[in-house]
């Protein structure tokens, strides 16, 4: 199993768990803000399972039917969980400010007290394994999970002051605290809407993408100039297209062999997984070769 596929089961196992013991502080105490940090840990659950199954499936055999295989399921999924997670946040916000007043149910416990703490240190560690794997693996979508993680240690923190807050005069500091927490799930809900909708649609990549992807073509020695290229997403994974100018003397071998030179070195520099490369030669002596190379 590689070392990435380990990670994210880490991921997932440890939310689960970090989910069962929010779940019992939860019916303990009924508190506002362990709720919302219960929800907002099922959401992170469905998202990293999501990662990982569209990882998966992405590299299942394709069939006739499917010729792209199954890569466009995971934004598809990713971007229902987006409404569901708005929907979520929307809900514990109309929650907190029906508690504004401060006369919430929640019962303060010692035990769902040392349950929340135990989740918050649980996260610490994750957010501190997964940012050391994102380094040593040279994995921006390790990164950027890390980055969540260090959010959820701090959301979690603010939680445990709204809990402890009950126990004081000022026990309208958890809905508050349980109104942040939920804005924030908010705005999760729509960056996962806004990420994937330009993977289900394809969209092109960004032009600094295209540009650096161009240019590795061009540094082929026997390709003269880049033209029609286009990049676009398919899934969460991209398709390139482009049409090299080459030498019309050029043999069928040596044009196979640029085609296959070009190829691996767009792999290799590209900031995405590339599901295809289509690439077609256009010798000289053709007026087929353009101004824009």
């Amino acid at each position: 199993m590689e070392e990435k596929n380990k990670v994210s089961l880490t991921i997932v196992a440890s939310t689960l768990l970090i989910i069962l013991i929010l779940g019992l502080a939860w019916w303990i105490s009924n508190s506002l803000v362990i709720q919302a940090e219960l929800y907002d840990s099922i959401v992170d659950l469905l998202y990293s399972i999501i990662i990982l199954s569209g990882f998966l499936l992405s590299r299942r055999k394709r069939k006739p039917k499917y010729p792209e295989g199954l890569i466009r399921l995971e934004p598809i999924i990713a971007s229902i969980v987006g409404v569901i997670v708005i929907g979520t946040g929307s809900y514990i916000i109309y929650n907190s400010i029906q508690n504004i007043d401060g006369n919430s149910s929640t019962e303060f416990s010692l035990l769902a007290l040392i349950l929340l703490i135990t989740s918050t240190a649980i996260k610490l560690l994750l957010f501190l394994y997964v940012r050391r794997k994102s380094e040593r693996l040279d994995s921006s979508s390790l990164y950027a999970t890390s980055v969540d993680l260090r959010n959820d240690v701090l959301t979690h923190l603010a939680s445990i002051i709204g809990f402890v807050s009950v126990i004081t005069q000022f026990k309208i500091i958890e809905p508050l605290i349980a109104a942040i927490i939920a804005t924030y799930i908010l705005f999760s809900g729509f960056k996962l809407i806004q990420e994937n909708i330009p993977n289900i649609l394809g969209f092109s990549v960004d032009q600094d993408e295209k540009q650096k992807l161009k240019q590795v073509a061009l540094s082929q020695e026997k390709v003269h100039g880049v033209h029609d290229y286009e990049v676009h997403f398919t899934g969460d994974m991209i398709d390139v297209s482009m049409h090299l100018e080459v030498d019309g003397g050029m043999s069928i071998n040596e044009g196979h062999q640029v085609e296959i030179s070009v190829a691996d070195d767009l792999r290799d520099a590209s900031d995405y997984r590339i599901n295809e490369i289509n690439l077609h030669l256009d010798p000289d002596g053709l007026d087929e070769w353009k101004q824009e190379s």
